[in-house]
């Protein structure tokens, strides 16, 4: 009865109603223990020392036989290393512990008395067998207690991580961010989390992720014009069923600024069998012994050894969270290092057209050339045939196949620059595509200009086309060149622009927390005729580029095209 008064009456659970926990005697001991020194990093006092000692697990185990993880914290000077770790019973009995590092402790096998509550000293030494810190711990036995899975939780903490993906402007990509560690006590009103307005997002999407489990996708439909990079602030709370309310608030919005919606908490994960460790244990022993001569994978090779004693020792505890933990990762690890997983970079089909293409233009140059033919030719062939022998191999090693195709690369780079110093282009001819190009497009973009802005542009293009037709007409080619350019990059951005606003009947945009706007099928054509142009254009420049800086150009230029 004391500590279920201790646990329900102390602390941020003072007002919680007591009358649950009067007829069943059972269920307080595991409640109290889980409330009172269950929660990760619980601080204990320490016997005549400044420095705390922090508990990584569960104080409290349903077996007769529990561990425990401890830490002191990593702002101080104090160090554990090359020292001792020792927890006495009150029966004088001891347990020495491991020294993980210089911060963290872990001691195994501790007996517990049954169903009652056990009281140990820890005693905490360095390499010099000098105090560092000492602590009173109590660790419960109860039968029933459940560390906290799903929704199957027997204390009030947050028995999942809680997360949601945000598309980065400047990463051009999803960044997941942690919302709730696991084992937050609940229940919590004092979350926060702030990130940018995507760039002509219409609808903010959000993944709410519980670990690894996506729980809900929310979409926020947006009314307003909001300027990209305004700030929206999410609140978070957390009920003790662990289900999410969010109140987000978008100050720079007209209309709308706040919205808000819930996330229920996700279905509990199924504990594996043993049976399925077995399986999974089979797998990683065969894998070791294809990969195993691999550089590198000694590292993994230990670390794939310590997540198999750790399973098995879960399962002779019947520690449920730890097998669903360490299996989790387990399944991470074996996944990283599986051959059907590993993918070549770029592919053996791109690596191949690279190679004939470098052949290709190897064979029109002239004989007056500062480029050994034979000699290029028989490396190309060389790399190409010890990357495709690489790529057949279980697993392929992916060094040695990217090594070939760099090779490869830099004589296609070697012989292209060569061809380009043997056949200058001829400006007139470039200049005539240019300006052909503009006169193609330039009634498109006058037909589907709709703001003043895009008319704007359209007249713009109208005057640097003008002015390209005149350079030409001069012989002035480099400035017809330019001119052309620039109706064409002007006429582009209102074909690109009027793509993206002009939706398809009944079609609503709904994008990833700011990620490009999908052209809709009414526009498809428009696409196709930008990607024919712009490769069109891609190919001339590859012939007059000349400088480093231009062929950089071009290399940005194609990655966007691809």
């Amino acid at each position: 009865q004391q500590i279920v008064k201790e646990a329900f009456c102390k602390g941020p659970v003072k007002a919680r109603c007591k009358q649950p926990v009067v007829h069943a005697p059972r269920m307080c001991v595991g409640l109290g223990a889980a409330l009172k020194g269950a929660s990760l990093g619980r601080k204990y006092r320490t016997t005549g020392f400044s420095l705390p000692v922090i508990v990584m697990d569960y104080a409290a185990s349903r077996e007769l036989e529990t561990s425990l993880r401890l830490e002191i914290p990593e702002d101080g000077p104090e160090s554990l290393e090359g020292g001792s770790c020792t927890m006495t019973a009150q029966s004088g009995r001891k347990s020495t512990g491991e020294i993980l590092s210089p911060k963290r402790a872990l001691v195994e096998n501790i007996p517990l008395n049954p169903e009652q509550a056990n009281h140990f000293k820890v005693d905490l030494k360095d390499r010099a067998g000098q105090p560092v810190s000492q602590a009173q711990i109590t660790i419960y036995h109860n039968p029933n207690f459940v560390e906290p899975l799903g929704l199957n939780t027997s204390a009030n903490v947050l028995s999942y991580a809680i997360s949601l993906e945000v598309y980065d402007t400047a990463q051009r990509s999803l960044i997941r961010h942690t919302l709730a560690e696991k084992l937050t006590p609940l229940p919590c009103f004092d979350l926060e989390h702030t990130f940018n307005f995507p760039t002509g997002a219409e609808v903010i999407s959000l993944p709410v992720y519980g670990d690894s489990q996506l729980i809900k996708t929310i979409q926020v439909p947006v009314m307003d014009d909001i300027p990209a990079g305004a700030e929206v602030t999410l609140r978070i709370s957390i009920d003790a069923n662990q289900k999410l309310q969010c109140q987000g608030h978008i100050p720079q919005a007209v209309r709308n600024q706040h919205f808000d919606f819930s996330v229920d908490s996700p279905e509990p994960e199924p504990v594996p069998t043993l049976a399925d460790f077995k399986k999974l244990e089979a797998k990683a022993y065969a894998l070791m012994g294809q990969v195993g001569s691999r550089p590198g994978f000694d590292k993994q090779a230990v670390r794939l050894m310590q997540l198999l004693q750790d399973v098995d020792r879960a399962f002779d505890n019947r520690d449920e969270a730890k097998i669903i933990q360490r299996m989790r990762e387990l399944n991470d690890l074996l996944d990283e290092w599986d051959p059907s997983n590993i993918q070549l970079e770029p592919p053996v089909e791109e690596l191949d057209k690279l190679a004939n293409e470098t052949l290709s233009i190897l064979s029109v140059l002239s004989p007056n050339t500062t480029v050994d033919g034979p000699e290029t030719a028989k490396n190309v062939e060389a790399n190409r045939h010890e990357a495709k022998m690489e790529a057949k191999q279980n697993p392929p090693d992916v060094v040695l196949y990217t090594r070939c195709y760099k090779n490869i690369e830099t004589d296609h780079d070697l012989v292209l620059d060569e061809y380009r110093r043997q056949n200058p282009p001829d400006p007139k001819k470039t200049a005539t595509n240019l300006i052909d190009q503009a006169e193609e497009k330039l009634p498109q973009a006058q037909a589907a200009a709709q703001t003043e802005e895009q008319r704007r542009h359209v007249g713009m293009a109208e005057e640097c086309l003008n002015e390209a037709r005149k350079e030409l007409a001069a012989d002035n080619y480099s400035r017809a060149v330019s001119s052309a350019r620039n109706a064409l990059q002007l006429v582009g951005q209102v074909l690109v622009k009027t793509s993206m606003d002009d939706p398809a009947p009944g079609k609503e945009r709904v994008l990833e927390t700011g990620t490009p706007k999908p052209v809709a099928p009414a526009t498809l054509e428009t696409a196709v005729n930008l990607t024919l142009e712009a490769n069109q254009q891609l190919k001339t420049a590859r012939v007059s580029a000349r400088t480093p800086e231009q062929q950089q150009s071009i290399k940005e230029a194609e990655d966007v095209l691809h």
